[in-house]
């Protein structure tokens, strides 16, 4: 029996990314704009694709992802789950007791609500970029889904990486904050040539912080210093 011919390119299934991209949104403008730009320039062998979960929040960022995501993507709403469950924080003094005791930023009070800034975080300057300007970035072959719940609610950051993990297809994945950047548009590349040179399952890169005062200074040059298990 004779093997079956190949499909044309154009009826074969398309091929996985080498890279899923999660990113969980709510607010983060102006920041988000050049988050995105940053994610979509990276230059990846097989690509990436870039999922991003609105978790509510500011309508100026969902109409922002939708704008791109008409030039370079798609949009997608699905049913939403079961109403959430009230996620107030526990006391600012409840420090969870495998928070390891040398990193300065448990000297600070943790965030409160969804929408207030982290005390040791301070305002820094950020250029709004537009849907144009992003998706005229975007490297070839990189692309952008984004996903939201039919009712919008905000559930909170662990949910929305869920929503945005549950459609991935890559092998690998990554994760990062809609007020992020990765200037370096080979960092991924760097990171995923790592983990196949060494057989890692995981690996991160250094943080350098953009806007932060002295304690949160303090604790990523405490966490770029942990270069063991």
């Amino acid at each position: 029996m004779a093997a079956a011919a190949p499909l044309p390119p154009s009826m074969a299934a398309p091929q996985p990314p080498a890279l899923s991209v999660v990113l969980p949104v709510f607010d983060a403008m102006p920041y988000l704009t050049v988050a995105i730009r940053d994610i979509l320039r990276q230059e990846v062998d097989g690509g990436l694709e870039l999922i991003c979960a609105w978790d509510g929040g500011d309508v100026d960022a969902w109409e922002f992802l939708v704008e791109v995501a008409q030039r370079c993507g798609r949009v997608e709403v699905v049913d939403a789950p079961a109403p959430p469950t009230s996620s107030k924080p526990s006391a600012t003094n409840d420090v969870p007791a495998w928070a390891p005791s040398q990193n300065p930023a448990r000297s600070a009070a943790p965030r409160h609500d969804e929408n207030e800034d982290h005390p040791a975080i301070e305002k820094s300057p950020c250029e709004l970029l537009s849907a144009d300007a992003v998706a005229a970035a975007r490297h070839a072959n990189n692309t952008l889904r984004v996903v939201k719940y039919q009712d919008g609610l905000n559930r909170g950051q662990g949910a929305a990486m869920s929503l945005a993990l549950a459609r991935s297809t890559a092998p690998l994945i990554a994760q990062m904050e809609a007020d992020d950047r990765r200037p370096n548009p080979r960092a991924f590349a760097l990171m995923v040539d790592a983990l196949r040179a060494n057989g890692w399952d995981g690996c991160c890169s250094d943080a350098r912080p953009f806007g932060a005062t002295g304690r949160m200074r303090a604790s990523c040059d405490w966490q770029n210093a942990l270069v063991r298990p």
